[in-house]
């Protein structure tokens, strides 16, 4: 895994977890306080196991990204609700409304960075095929 995309991603997934987590302590408890150190926390976790994910299963079926879409939103749900049942938030509300605002960024998110990428790698591919042109003339 590549670094920078790695940090990348962890950086975007520390402000998703910061920005779900400190809106929903700020509706439990009145503070944002509480729940950005909590939610930045579990973006970080919730971030590098689901690019871990996304990664094993696009990278052998690179025609199908839509099992690794699948596969994030999977790790992004099983670990906001473990998150949310860790630090004891209440389901079904606001437990669901977390899930649900959290797959939401983090699937938008996973989108833009893997559209990001895939560009990138097409110009690259590009790139590399008309220097291998070049040569061969």
């Amino acid at each position: 895994m590549p670094i920078k995309e790695t940090v990348q991603t962890l950086v975007v997934s520390a402000l998703i977890g910061l920005g779900v987590g400190g809106l929903f302590g700020y509706l439990y408890t009145g503070s944002f306080i509480p729940g950005i150190t909590e939610g930045a926390i579990a973006g970080l976790c919730i971030g590098f196991v689901s690019r871990i994910g996304f990664m094993l299963v696009y990278l052998p079926l690179r025609r199908y990204p839509v099992i690794a879409f699948i596969t994030a939103a999977l790790i992004i749900a099983a670990g906001t609700i473990g998150f949310c049942l860790f630090w004891g938030l209440p389901f079904p509300i606001p437990g669901i409304l977390v899930l649900i605002v959290s797959e939401i960024i983090g699937i938008t998110a996973t989108a833009v960075l893997f559209l990001t990428y895939s560009k990138l790698n097409n110009q690259l591919e590009e790139k590399k095929r008309k220097l291998l042109d070049k040569c061969q003339q």
